[in-house]
Parts: C-alpha cells; sequence; structure tokens
C-alpha cells in the first residue's frame, strides 16, 4: 500500500518545469479551452504524462494499482507539495475530461461492464447504450460530446462529477504487450504452459510490466479483461485462465473443457508441492546448522535428558519422512502431467493427419485427377507432341527444298573437311612455336658456355702473372696451423700444378 503522499521531486514532469509554470499547471486552466487551445492541450498532456508516471510506480495515495487512477480526494491531497510551492491541482477534473474526451482514459466500471471491444466504433446510440452500464446518462452524453459542459461550473462541481476511478488505455495497451511478449518467450506452448488461475497468472506476469512495481488482484482483472474481449488472445471462464490462438477465438475446440480444469488442477498441485518441498528442506538444514545438532544431542544425553535427545532424533525423522513423501507425490504428479501433455499432443496430431488426409481425398476428387480424365489427358498431350513433331519436321523440310531452290546448298562433307584443316593447322602452329622455344633455349645455353670459357681463360692469365697472389688467395689456415684450399679454387690449383 502506497503512502497518502507522492514524491512529486522526483518525478520527470516536475523536474522540467520552472516555479511558475508548476503554479499556472495547477491552477484551474478550463477556461483555456476556449480562449487559448494550445496551452490548455500542453497543460492537459503534462498532466497525462504525470498520471502515467504516477500509475507506472505505483505512487498513487493509499493504492498500489499501477493500471486503475483511482481520482479521489486522497489523490488531490497526495499531488499537494508545500515544498514545491503548490497546493490541490484545480484543473485535473478538467483533465480528466478531455483524457475521456481523446479515449485515453475510460471509466473503470464502463470498461469492465461493457461487451463490445474499446475499439469498436459502432452508433452513437450503440455507446451511449454501453457507457449507461457504468454512468448515468448525463455522464455518456458528456463523454460523446452530445451535450457541452458549462463554463461557469465551478472547479468543485466539476471534481464531483468526474470523480471515481479510471483505467489509462495507452498503459493498458503497453501492459498487454509486455504479458505477450512474455509468453511467446516461454520454451515451449503446452498445454500446461497456457492454462492459469487468477494467482498464478499473477504470479507468472505481474513483474513483468513495469520495472520493480507488481500487479495487484484489480490490475490483473482490468488486464484480463482487455486480453480476453479486445486482444482475444485468451479466454477466462471457470476459474481457469487459458490462452488461445487469436484466428481461433471462439471455436468449440477453445472453449475451457474438464480436461483443462484437470490439467491446470495438475499444474497447481505441482506448483504446491514444490513450494512445500522447499520448506522441508529448508527446516531440515536449519536442524542441522543450528548449534551443531549432534552435539545438542549428545549434550542432552550426557546430562540424561533423553527424552529431549529422542525429540530432536524423531523430529528430523518426521522431516525426512514427510519430505520423502512429498517427493514421491511431486514424482507422480508430474509423471501423469507429463503423460496427459503427450496424450493432448497426441490429439492434436491425430486432428493434423485427419485434416492432412481430408485435403488429400478432396483434391484426389477433383475432377481433374480422375483415372479416365488423367488417361485423357496424357493421351491428348502425345498427340500434340507428336503433331508438333511432325509439324517441326515439315518446317525444317520445306526450309531446305527453299534454300536449295534459291541456289543455298550446304555440303556437309565439305564442312567436316573445312574443320579438319583448321584444327591440323592450329596443331601446326603450336608445332611451330615449340620448335622455336627449343631453339631459344639451345642459343641462351651455348652463350652461356661460351661466357664461362672466357671467365675461365681470364682467370689463368691473371694466376700466371702473379703466383704469389693466387697461393694466397686459394689456401688459408686452419685453427691447427694445417692448410686449407677452399673449394672453389680447387680446379685453378690444379691446373697450376700440371703447369709448373
Amino acid at each position: 500500500m502506497s503512502s497518502s503522499k507522492v514524491s512529486l521531486a522526483s518525478f520527470p514532469t516536475y523536474t522540467s518545469v520552472s516555479s511558475s509554470r508548476l503554479k499556472s499547471l495547477y491552477s484551474d486552466f478550463s477556461l483555456q479551452k476556449q480562449s487559448n487551445p494550445a496551452g490548455f492541450q500542453s497543460n492537459v498532456e503534462w498532466w497525462h504524462k504525470t498520471l502515467l508516471h504516477l500509475l507506472r510506480t505505483a505512487s498513487q495515495p493509499i493504492s498500489s494499482d499501477v493500471l486503475i487512477l483511482h481520482a479521489n480526494n486522497f489523490l488531490l491531497d497526495g499531488l499537494s507539495n508545500k515544498e514545491l510551492g503548490v497546493g490541490k491541482p484545480l484543473g485535473i477534473g478538467a483533465v480528466l475530461t478531455e483524457l475521456s474526451t481523446l479515449n485515453v482514459t475510460m471509466p473503470l466500471n464502463t470498461f469492465l461492464n461493457s461487451v463490445e471491444s474499446i475499439y469498436y466504433t459502432g452508433s452513437i446510440a450503440g455507446r451511449v447504450a454501453s457507457y449507461l452500464v457504468g454512468r448515468p446518462l448525463w455522464w455518456a452524453l458528456k463523454q460523446l460530446n452530445i451535450v457541452g459542459e458549462a463554463s461557469s461550473e465551478s472547479d468543485e462541481k466539476r471534481w464531483k462529477r468526474v470523480q471515481g476511478n479510471y483505467i489509462f488505455i495507452p498503459l493498458l495497451e503497453e501492459a498487454a504487450d509486455a504479458v505477450l511478449k512474455h509468453y511467446d518467450s516461454l520454451p515451449s506452448h503446452s498445454l500446461t504452459d497456457t492454462l492459469y488461475d487468477l494467482d498464478s497468472f499473477r504470479a507468472e506476469y505481474g513483474s513483468k510490466l513495469f520495472p520493480d512495481v507488481n500487479m495487484t488482484i484489480e490490475d490483473t482483472k482490468v488486464l484480463l479483461k482487455f486480453l480476453e474481449r479486445d486482444r482475444k488472445v485468451l479466454v477466462c471462464a471457470k476459474g481457469v485462465i487459458k490462452f488461445v490462438d487469436p484466428e481461433h477465438m471462439g471455436e468449440p475446440e477453445d472453449i475451457i473443457t474438464p480436461v483443462d480444469q484437470g490439467v491446470l488442477e495438475m499444474k497447481l498441485a505441482v506448483g504446491r508441492l514444490h513450494a512445500q518441498v522447499e520448506d522441508i528442506q529448508r527446516q531440515i538444514e536449519e536442524f542441522e546448522t543450528l548449534q551443531s545438532r549432534t552435539a545438542r544431542i549428545i549434550d542432552h544425553l550426557k546430562q540424561k535428558r533423553k527424552e529431549l535427545a529422542m525429540s530432536y532424533l524423531r523430529s528430523r525423522k518426521e522431516l525426512e519422512g514427510l519430505l520423502s513423501k512429498r517427493l514421491r507425490s511431486l514424482e507422480t504428479i508430474q509423471s501423469t502431467l507429463l503423460q496427459v501433455e503427450s496424450a493432448a499432443g497426441d490429439i492434436e496430431i491425430m486432428k493434423a493427419y485427419e485434416t492432412s488426409t481430408a485435403t488429400l481425398k478432396n483434391l484426389l476428387s477433383h475432377p481433374s485427377l480422375q483415372r479416365e480424365k488423367v488417361d485423357e489427358t496424357l493421351e491428348a498431350m502425345a498427340e500434340a507432341a507428336a503433331d508438333h513433331a511432325e509439324i517441326d519436321k515439315a518446317i525444317r523440310l520445306g526450309g531446305e527444298t527453299v534454300s536449295e531452290a534459291g541456289g543455298v546448298t550446304i555440303n556437309e562433307d565439305e564442312l567436316q573437311e573445312e574443320l579438319q584443316q583448321m584444327i591440323e593447322e592450329k596443331e601446326r602452329e603450336e608445332a611451330e612455336r615449340k620448335a622455336l622455344r627449343e631453339v631459344e633455349r639451345a642459343q641462351k645455353e651455348r652463350e652461356r658456355q661460351e661466357q664461362e670459357k672466357i671467365e675461365g681463360k681470364s682467370t689463368r692469365r691473371a694466376e700466371e702473372d702473379d703466383p704469389e697472389r693466387t697461393q694466397g688467395s686459394v689456401e688459408e689456415r686452419t685453427g691447427n696451423g694445417e692448410e686449407r684450399v677452399k673449394p672453389g679454387e680447387k680446379r685453378w690449383l690444379a691446373e697450376a700444378e700440371q703447369a709448373g
């Protein structure tokens, strides 16, 4: 439950306006709708954002609802703030009236009791009748702009007229989108995953709407009504909430059945057993960690308090026995639930088989797929192909006749001889290019050998002119004082010795 005061200083709308602007927003600006329409709409938009933030953060005075605005005196008191220099807002009545006119808000009773979708655009008479469920005629007429609001109406009278509970349609749409997004993100959509009761639905989706807030029971009822009537993604009946395909809404298989009720009971039983198992396990762990339970039992025995020691042991045995019993029950119900889901899946498969079989039979019963018709069609196709072949042959022969008559004759033997000559010419050119490459390689090899001979003669003449230099250049001392000849100078050394 929220406190009676609202922390306005943290609201984005309050931090972004000056003190003078804030005082203007808290004044009665209803007359500006005629004299200054732009300023009036700007003020309404500011209050719209403020009230949305109030709901999103569950900051309403004495209420934690996030989808229902409680327009009462507690709201006025909560919106007053001495630190900000503002008292009760005098224009809230005009704001709520304008937001209802713009289809941003709707009275809660009207929303819950309306048979038609809030998106339904029927006749004026039908819309008035829908509003009459939750409000007097004069209220419905004012919301439909059929009658006007007296400009002389005081703020006090206006506030009394508009007090009540409202839902904000954009906020409701956002909450519905969050629910469907979470549902689509579930790992599977088996029969069990589509079934909830009010409490389990709230536990699964209540914290998925807005950060750090949870839906109340009243919020949940409003959201379920919207998802069922306006979004058509689930049905609620007999205490069961079931997600369905919007395209199949209203078909017999989507009505809540005894099977759905039984599966939901098992699902809820599994949840309760899980909670019991965790609680029993926690109690056992507490016994074990409470100052070393074994040491305490031994201490009681030493002090000859056998009954107390036996009581501790008995309590643990009872908890362990209860835990074992609950685990067996949980395993049994889970196994049964899996079998039920498997059977439900088998039913869906068989329905798919039946649909496929009926579709195939329906296609095969088409007159075009009857055996006589198929044979007739294929025979006609063969005759048409034969006729086409004959016509093609006639056209080809006729073309040849025309060519011969025009002096244009083609000798196939001459064509073959010309083609062979072209092939031989190509091979001969390739052989000539290959022979030319061989000649070039041989020429380069002879030039290289001649160059080596010239270099060898020059080297020998240099050695004959300076024997000592030659001797020093081809000999090299090793580490032990022996002479070593470089491999590249062995030939020159041998020739020098022979000449000596």
